[in-house]
């Protein structure tokens, strides 16, 4: 299957580990030109050189709103599009009782969990939209949709993002932008 995504333009984000990097890894071996991002730029820059001319690495906090923007921007001026976006970026939460738990840490997890798929998906549509398409992968996890699989605050951020998935489909499917979890 090599070359399988020849002249493919992605964005992953949360891209320095686990399933992000393993996922760049991947795009870059079917021929993806690939835009690494995340927050640890000694480990991007490091993924970026082994995976060679068809990866960048953009550092960003993707709960930050002009980091976000600059990332999408960073493709389109490298590479003049962007086929997929892959909202990728996530972390645990923290699995106190709520009764512990404060708004801080609620807010926090939030725009980790969700916040960030929506910058992604917000900054990312006029792209989409002006090229005729493209498509939005959300990890999304089994934690959003049952009970027992991670805290309750990881658990609410990936059952937000598994209804806007579903929301903004309907909304973008007319541009020819997918969206899937």
């Amino acid at each position: 299957m090599t070359g399988r995504l020849n002249n493919h333009v992605a964005i992953i984000t949360g891209a320095t580990s686990g399933i992000g990097y393993r996922t760049a890894e991947m795009f870059v071996e079917q021929g993806a030109k690939v835009l690494l991002s995340a927050r640890r730029e000694d480990k991007g820059n490091e993924l970026a050189e082994r995976l060679g001319d068809n990866a960048h690495f953009v550092r960003a906090d993707v709960t930050q709103e002009a980091d976000v923007e600059a990332m999408v921007a960073a493709a389109v001026d490298r590479w003049g599009r962007v086929d997929s976006l892959f909202n990728n970026a996530s972390s645990g939460s923290p699995g106190n009782p709520v009764d512990e738990l404060s708004f801080h840490d609620f807010q926090t997890a939030m725009d980790l969990q969700a916040g960030s798929v929506f910058l992604g998906i917000k900054h990312i549509v006029p792209v989409m939209k002006k090229q005729g398409g493209g498509s939005i992968i959300n990890n999304a996890s089994i934690a959003g949709v049952g009970v027992g699989y991670g805290s309750m605050l990881y658990s609410a951020g990936k059952a937000a993002v598994i209804h806007m998935t579903r929301c903004l489909a309907i909304e973008l499917g007319e541009y020819g932008i997918r969206l899937n979890r």
